[in-house]
């Protein structure tokens, strides 16, 4: 059986519903003043700040991207199809870059493309399995371990630059491609 609403809470609903537009009004007012004040300066300065903090988790998880490719953080060379919702941060070496993405910290993921055509990338886990077929992947721990996708790409890299350099890269596009078809329905 369902307890009656008190008498003082049925006044503080009516007085909820009485003032919901000054509510409003002082939600939008506080709205406006943020992005007139400080949304210029305080969004940037943040996203900055995340997007170090990722770039830092990478080169401590990743080491040997920094310290045997020479790998530095670069700006996204294709921004504009980015998930709103996720961090990114693209890391590039001589041959390649590597885009790596997550939402919070966990659905990890990394994209592919070549240096020469630095918008053109590719699922990372697509790759290796191209250049080494034989590769047994367990892929819940890529979805929450850097050091996982580390230990995967440590030993095939010299694979992938091979695979994604000038010379081979429209054969292993084509490769690429004709997989993902095979894996959608």
């Amino acid at each position: 059986m369902a307890r009656p609403i008190s008498t003082s809470a049925k006044v503080l609903l009516f007085l909820l519903e009485v003032f919901r537009p000054v509510f409003w009004l002082i939600g939008r007012a506080l709205r406006l003043i943020y992005l007139v004040l400080f949304s210029w300066w305080f969004g940037p300065l943040t996203d900055r700040w995340l997007r170090n903090s990722f770039a830092q988790q990478i080169q401590q998880k990743v080491p040997f991207l920094f310290a045997a490719q020479g790998a530095r953080v670069i700006a996204d060379p294709k921004p504009y199809v980015n998930d709103e919702n996720m961090s990114y941060v693209c890391v590039a070496t001589a041959a390649l870059i590597l885009k790596f993405s997550k939402w919070r910290d966990e659905n990890y993921g990394i994209q592919v493309a070549p240096t020469f055509a630095p918008t053109d990338f590719y699922d990372l886990l697509d790759a290796v399995l191209l250049v080494d077929p034989e590769q047994k992947v367990d892929r819940s721990k890529l979805e929450i371990d850097w050091r996982y996708w580390g230990k995967l790409l440590e030993p095939r890299f010299r694979l992938l630059e091979q695979a994604f350099d000038l010379e081979h890269f429209a054969e292993t596009k084509a490769r690429l491609l004709s997989a993902i078809r095979q894996h959608r329905p």
